[in-house]
């Protein structure tokens, strides 16, 4: 049914009015099947194995802003981390 919406979709920007009984008419007679359903596939590798086979050379990264008090007043510190995931070594 996806298709002949999309069909109808595309035909209606065209000023063209036809129905989608009709779209489905046309492409029945016309031997054109509509395309098979999509169904979701499982990864052929689950993430937590992905990232045991990859955690030596995978970096986390993480940037975020912290409030630091001096005897200027408050300020914004900027902080960027990495973390290589193989050794958890933080720089």
């Amino acid at each position: 049914m996806a298709g002949y919406k999309r069909i109808f979709g595309e035909l209606k920007k065209l000023g063209i009015s036809v129905g989608l009984t009709t779209i489905r008419d046309i492409l029945k007679r016309s031997d054109c099947p509509p395309p098979p359903e999509k169904t979701k596939s499982r990864p052929a590798l689950p993430w937590s194995k992905f990232v045991s086979a990859h955690m030596e050379s995978l970096v986390a990264c993480d940037f975020f802003t912290k409030p630091v008090y001096t005897l200027r007043g408050k300020l914004d510190g900027y902080v960027l981390v990495f973390l290589h995931l193989g050794s958890r070594w933080v720089t």
